[in-house]
């Protein structure tokens, strides 16, 4: 009931053609400065546990459900990667796209919450541009879930 409690955000790799000079895992590495800087200024004007800020999701639980089958055999693998499944589910995801020109970058954020899309923000933008466009997107998601959680 402890882990059910906390709000995780899971954020997966960016999708980005290999041109675009913006590796898959820069998606989340945003997302957890984001959200420490977030925790740091709400520390300073009152009790950290009044901020409504999701936990990052870290990227190697993915494989936690593969992992257990593999290292458990038979039925206690498959009830082992089940349970896993069922506790560690995050209640947001992130997911993202990075589509460009010679020029310009297109970037499409989806969120979603127990599978279901619930908004989406765009932005088209100078290459050159791209990082604090990410940048500012992933705030306006971050700023969305903390007024969905408040």
């Amino acid at each position: 009931m402890l882990w059910r409690r906390k709000r995780w955000l899971r954020v997966y790799p960016l999708d980005a053609p290999d041109d675009a000079n913006v590796p898959g895992a820069h998606l989340e590495k945003v997302a957890e400065y984001l959200v420490a800087r977030m925790r740091f200024y709400a520390a300073k004007a009152g009790p950290i546990d009044d901020t409504k800020l999701p936990f990052v999701w870290p990227a190697f639980a993915e494989d936690l459900r593969s992992t257990l089958e593999r290292l458990l055999p038979g039925a206690r693998g498959t009830i082992g990667s089940w349970v896993a499944g069922w506790v560690l589910k995050p209640d947001f995801e992130l997911r993202g796209t990075l589509a460009g020109s010679d020029q310009n970058h297109h970037i499409i954020l989806s969120l979603h919450r127990r599978g279901y899309n619930i908004r989406s923000w765009e932005a088209s933008v100078p290459k050159d541009q791209t990082h604090n466009a990410l940048k500012d997107l992933v705030y306006g998601v971050l700023l969305y879930i903390k007024g969905e959680l408040d």
